[in-house]
């Protein structure tokens, strides 16, 4: 549930005057986002640079279903079960070759209830005296919009070794909440180039719904693993995906000969020469085009539409099946 507690405390020097910390930061994650991993990595540098810290490790602590899913019903939000939620972390994780940074699953395993971020945090501190390791701190991180909630809900902090590391969101500066004696240590606002603190799991959510997908600009949201374990899952409503480009490319070249073999039966319905007879595949496409259906994936148009005007209304390409390459079969 707590993975590299023993490689943690192997990095334990007993001799050394630093301040010895491992971090968590919890959340739905749903899904996660390189503005996630990059706080936890901000959080770390930090504290190693500016409080005379030695982070010796850190865990990102997906959610329990039982919080998550009611969430995501009070918002009308995809769910996807804590399982899977864990998966992308662990994606995140090893996409970012974050090797000190793990993901935890004993929030979202508990049985029959769930836990909020002090009972967490708490139970890492926990894990900690049980491996030996009671002279390192557990610190909590979040953003300066989450900390509000934060304030006295360690037991006072120093008296329990557990702490807050508040990181600030975008024009915030965070280092004004800064109180040692009380284990707070709020960060400056250091950001440089493209703001991750910006991104969110929201946003992220709102582009699964555009069609055509805008990867390019998931990929600046997600990490590469991330995404791709959405699409071959076909998680928050995004299509399956099959393969590779390769498939647009083959469900393309389908619709080009979907689309001239009903010009070709529709031309020679309405010829004149007696003689002129349809093909085995014009002839399939002519039977069909008389059950007058509505073709899989699609409910604005019938069969004898797409036949008689060759390409269905709205559409620039006619696919059998709504573009999936479940055509080929």
């Amino acid at each position: 549930m707590w993975p590299k507690l023993a490689e943690m405390k192997s990095k334990v020097r007993l001799d050394s005057k630093k301040k010895i910390a491992v971090l968590l930061n919890t959340g739905s994650y749903n899904p996660i986002h390189r503005g996630h991993v990059e706080m936890m990595c901000r959080a770390k540098k930090s504290l190693e640079q500016h409080f005379d810290f030695q982070v010796i490790g850190g865990y990102v602590s997906p959610s329990h279903d039982l919080y998550v899913e009611r969430k995501c019903q009070s918002r009308g939000m995809y769910f996807v079960n804590s399982t899977q939620r864990s998966k992308m972390c662990d994606h995140a994780v090893m996409g970012r070759k974050v090797e000190w940074l793990s993901v935890t699953r004993w929030e979202s395993s508990t049985k029959g209830v769930w836990y909020d971020y002090p009972r967490v945090l708490h139970e890492l501190r926990r894990e900690l005296d049980r491996a030996g390791m009671k002279n390192v701190l557990a610190l909590y991180v979040c953003g300066s919009d989450h900390a509000r909630y934060c304030w006295g809900g360690f037991d006072g902090y120093r008296g329990s070794r557990k702490g807050l590391v508040i990181v600030p969101r975008e024009k915030d500066e965070a280092s004004k909440y800064t109180d040692l004696d009380n284990l707070v240590f709020g960060l400056k606002n250091e950001s440089k180039g493209t703001d991750v603190r910006t991104f969110s799991s929201t946003l992220a959510r709102k582009m699964f719904k555009m069609r055509p997908l805008p990867r390019d600009k998931l990929k600046e949201i997600l990490h590469d693993d991330v995404l791709e374990y959405i699409q071959a899952n076909a998680l928050y409503g995004v299509p399956k995906n099959r393969t590779d480009r390769g498939d647009d490319s083959r469900r393309s070249k389908l619709s080009e000969n979907v689309t001239k073999i009903l010009k070709r039966a529709f031309k020679k319905k309405h010829t004149s020469n007696a003689s002129t007879k349809m093909s085995s595949s014009e002839m399939m496409v002519h039977q069909i085009v008389g059950k007058s259906t509505t073709p899989v994936g699609h409910t604005a148009f019938s069969w004898r539409e797409v036949y008689e005007n060759a390409t269905p209304p709205g559409h620039s390409t006619f696919s059998w099946n709504g573009g999936s390459s479940d055509v080929t079969k």
